[in-house]
Order: C-alpha cells, then structure tokens, then sequence
C-alpha cells in the first residue's frame, strides 16, 4: 500500500517473441527471465498484488510457482507484436473486475 492506495502490478509476457524464441523462459543465472519481475514485485513493499498475463499455460504455471496471480490466459488477438501494453492491462482489468476477482 501506498499512501492509503493499494497498487496492482501486471506483468505482461507473450509466447513468441519475435527476435529470441520463447524469450521469456530463457534462463538467467539458471532462472527464467519471468522469474526476476515476478520476484521484484513480490518484494516490494509498495506492490500488493501481483498479477502475470500471457498466452501461454507453460509461462502460466512458472508465474504462478514463482507466487504470482494468473487467474487467465490472454486471448491471441492481445498477444501479438502490435498489441500495446495499455490494451493489455484494460482486458485484465475488465477480466478482474468482470469475474469479481478485486479484493
């Protein structure tokens, strides 16, 4: 919480990266790179949420070992190179508050 507000992190991550295949499960010192802005989040004194989005049920599950939320698998038409992180975040905000999962 942050001056009486409570603030929602969303970390966005797609399957197929254009330039590094499936990127984000590329391991950094033997972690993958969704680990390390799962981790930061959760540490953080200010976050008190910690919601992961993405297409993909592989990356799905290491968020959710790595203590983050993934009540969803987003849709492919926001999983594209074109898609911007602002429509990604309206659909999980919509989906949150669609499936009554504020709190």
């Amino acid at each position: 919480m942050f001056r009486k507000k409570k603030i929602l992190c969303v970390i966005p991550a797609r399957k197929n990266s254009k330039g590094i295949k499936n990127k984000n499960i590329q391991k950094i010192n033997g972690k993958p790179l969704i680990f390390f802005p799962i981790k930061a989040s959760l540490k953080s004194k200010f976050i008190d949420r910690t919601i992961f989005t993405s297409d993909s049920k592989i990356y799905q599950k290491l968020a959710i070992k790595f203590g983050a939320e993934s009540p969803f698998i987003r849709s492919k038409n926001l999983s594209t190179n074109k898609t911007s992180n602002v429509d990604v975040l309206k659909d999980v905000l919509y989906r949150l508050s669609k499936n009554r999962l504020f709190y």
